[in-house]
């Protein structure tokens, strides 16, 4: 297949990827179909062992940190990442797809960073994360509850 015939391909995958951001955006806010509260996430993540989270957090310190007014690395600082608002870290430079998904969605809920965990590509395509996705929920659950950690709060 030539260079010609794989521009329209890329443009139906661009215009495919904005309503599933949408969807995912609507799940999480409780307006979806499958739509999950922030007290339902907020309890699950209570039940979760945020030591287990810290331990799961090695393989993200190779490009993220996590301290209070750590660096940037090749990811973003991760420090109040829960509730903050998406590509917002001080000095990142970020990829115009996660920039237009913070438009979509707003910030950081523990359902749309469950969402990305899960598969940072799929949930929003274009993202510079090479990260292939934490498959495990209850993985998920643990290193969410040390996310949430990550504050002064």
């Amino acid at each position: 297949m030539g260079p010609s015939r794989l521009l329209p391909i890329a443009c139906l995958v661009l215009l495919v990827a904005g309503p599933v951001h949408a969807q995912a955006a609507q799940s999480c806010d409780g307006r979806g179909a499958g739509a999950d509260t922030s007290e339902a996430w907020q309890r699950r993540v209570a039940a979760a062992d945020p030591a287990a989270g810290e331990r799961l957090f090695r393989a993200c310190s190779v490009c993220h940190s996590a301290e209070f007014a750590g660096p940037n690395m090749v990811g973003p600082n991760l420090w109040g990442i829960v509730g903050r608002p998406v590509a917002s870290a001080e000095g990142f430079s970020y990829t115009t797809a996660m920039t237009l998904h913070r438009d979509a969605i707003g910030e950081w809920s523990l359902c749309r960073l469950d969402s990305y965990l899960a598969n940072p590509q799929a949930d929003v395509p274009g993202t510079s994360m090479m990260y292939r996705g934490m498959v495990d929920p209850a993985d998920r659950l643990d290193l969410l509850a040390y996310l949430m950690t990550l504050s002064v709060d």
